[in-house]
């Protein structure tokens, strides 16, 4: 009862400025594209699953909003007659730019809600309760800050036919599952009782 859930919720706001470069070079054999951008996401939608806290049901709200700085670079080269290499990669730092909370009602006083309405809950029974949202300057959840991808394509013909093979990597790196104030559950100490703990995901390739 110390929180009321909303029946809806807003759409959220994308505003994406960024300038860039297409261009060819030896005889239209090399391409290359480079884009530096600055996004602003604003009231992001959120899905809140917190049976611990927030009782057995799943329900979405807006939440924080992100500021995303970064660039892109691509290219594709004909080596040869039948042999092509491309390849592409991304920055990005992610940045909460906002410290949203839910709010308490402030009903239920007398049943062990310590928060005036308005103010952010932040005990729940009895137990400090962390901001699903995460804090201001933190890092966005699943959001790695390198990608990179490389192929390589050789065609040829057999008769009649077209023959091909290729073979590519792909590289994505660490990132976490959660915002940075949640608790961290890869701490032995930290006892497993929550879906609010904190992970991180190691770096991978796949080829």
């Amino acid at each position: 009862k110390q929180y009321l859930k909303p029946y809806g919720y807003e759409s959220d706001d994308l505003t994406n400025n960024e300038v860039g470069v297409k261009s060819e070079w030896l005889d239209h054999r090399l391409q290359v594209n480079a884009t530096v951008y600055r996004m602003n996401w604003d009231s992001v939608q959120l899905p809140l699953f917190d049976p611990t806290h927030l009782g057995n049901t799943t329900f979405v709200v807006n939440g924080p909003s992100y500021r995303v700085e970064g660039l892109e670079l691509q290219f594709v080269a004909r080596l040869t007659e039948g042999l092509t290499i491309q390849g592409s990669s991304s920055w990005n730092s992610t940045d909460q730019t906002n410290t949203p909370c839910l709010a308490s009602s402030g009903t239920a006083a007398s049943a062990g809600n310590p928060t005036p309405a308005g103010v952010c809950i932040s005990q729940v029974n009895g137990e400090p309760y962390p901001s699903p949202f995460g804090n201001q300057g933190d890092r966005a959840a699943y959001s790695p800050a390198f990608q990179y991808n490389v192929r390589a394509h050789y065609d040829w013909d057999v008769g009649a036919y077209k023959a091909f093979a290729g073979v590519g990597m792909s590289h994505t790196s660490w990132q976490s599952n959660e915002p940075a104030n949640f608790p961290n559950g890869d701490d032995p100490n930290q006892v497993v009782n929550s879906t609010l703990l904190k992970y991180r995901i190691p770096d991978y390739t796949t080829y």
